[in-house]
């Protein structure tokens, strides 16, 4: 995940983001981890919504 984080960057993208399912808590982690903004899907409760601002 950081190579991806360091190749956005490079590429000047503004944000990276994505859906995780609220019970893959590894993934969550490791996004919370990294600094992604973690909020709930407002339409699908099983999801979370993932997003790091570059």
């Amino acid at each position: 995940m950081e190579l991806i984080i360091d190749y956005a960057k490079s590429e000047r993208l503004r944000t990276i983001s994505g859906d995780v399912l609220k019970e893959n808590v590894v993934m969550i982690e490791m996004c919370r981890q990294l600094g992604f903004e973690i909020k709930p899907d407002p339409t699908e409760p099983d999801i979370r919504d993932v997003r790091l601002k570059l």
